[in-house]
């Protein structure tokens, strides 16, 4: 563990961090440390450690062969136990209440993939799924990631899709200033700034129901706009 944060620690490096990467054996030291970090008591300890853990599965190396094949060996020498190790730090790292690091958990999908592209969401699917997909299929990760969406969409903190924010605009009349400013002399200049919300902000906050709850009134607001 105390190599793991060692390592970890020179992420920010490019140089540093490309000579350790590419060093072999580094990755089977990692999984054997990964492994020891879900049973680690103190919460504050285990984000520590899983956000050392993920620059390494930030890098798009480690889902090379010879470098997944160090991984698996560390994680326990077979996919399954890679599967395994990986449903128990998806688990372990639920935010709480009031929490938004999600950081490892992004790293490591993005890692999953990487591994079998088949799972890549814009993929259309035409082969079997790999062995380390299936087993986390088998061992459930589809519950682990719920349990990850609801704790994100349960929490209260402001960064979190900014949705405080995104429901006291709408309830403000943020509709309402969208479509005067798209339809007043200026338009032409804010623009970019229209299709930002539209597209892209107000659409990511209409998965929470709190979200929908401020919509309604600020669409019957914005009626007569339209």
């Amino acid at each position: 563990m105390d190599f793991l944060m060692f390592a970890g620690a020179f992420g920010h490096d490019a140089r540093t961090s490309s000579l350790i990467l590419s060093t072999p054996g580094v990755r089977f030291i990692l999984a054997m440390g990964w492994s020891h970090i879900p049973n680690m008591p103190d919460p504050a300890d285990r984000e520590f450690a899983y956000n050392c853990l993920r620059r390494f599965f930030e890098d798009e190396s480690s889902a090379e062969p010879a470098h997944l094949s160090e991984i698996i060996d560390g994680a326990g020498g077979t996919p399954e136990d890679l599967a395994h190790l990986i449903i128990l730090s998806i688990e372990a790292m639920v935010p709480p209440p009031g929490s938004t690091d999600v950081h490892f958990t992004h790293a490591i999908l993005d890692f999953i993939v990487r591994i079998d592209p088949t799972l890549e969401a814009t993929t259309v699917r035409r082969a079997p799924l790999g062995t380390v997909a299936l087993t986390l299929v088998f061992r459930n990760i589809v519950k682990a990631l719920t349990r990850v969406a609801c704790a994100l969409g349960e929490s209260t903190v402001p960064y979190v899709g900014d949705l405080r924010w995104g429901c006291q605009a709408l309830e403000d009349g943020l509709l309402r200033a969208l479509i005067t400013c798209a339809r007043g002399p200026s338009a032409y200049g804010i623009v970019g700034y229209f299709k930002m919300f539209v597209d892209i902000l107000i659409p990511q906050q209409l998965v929470y129901g709190k979200a929908l709850a401020s919509m309604r009134p600020s669409l019957d607001d914005v009626a007569s706009y339209l």
